[in-house]
């Protein structure tokens, strides 16, 4: 699983804290960037699985 988020986050923040004891990867953004939002883009809404 992928965590797409900012440190600074308090919604980021309690995901975080919920999984705490499982495996995933936390790839930090700031989505204020240029750089960030290029990462984001091409995830898109239409691509989340659940």
């Amino acid at each position: 699983m992928q965590l797409f988020g900012s440190t600074t986050s308090p919604f980021v923040r309690r995901l975080r804290l919920y999984l705490n004891d499982r495996q995933y990867e936390f790839i930090n953004l700031d989505i204020f960037s240029n750089e960030g939002r290029e990462i984001l883009i091409p995830i898109g809404i239409n691509n989340l699985s659940f």
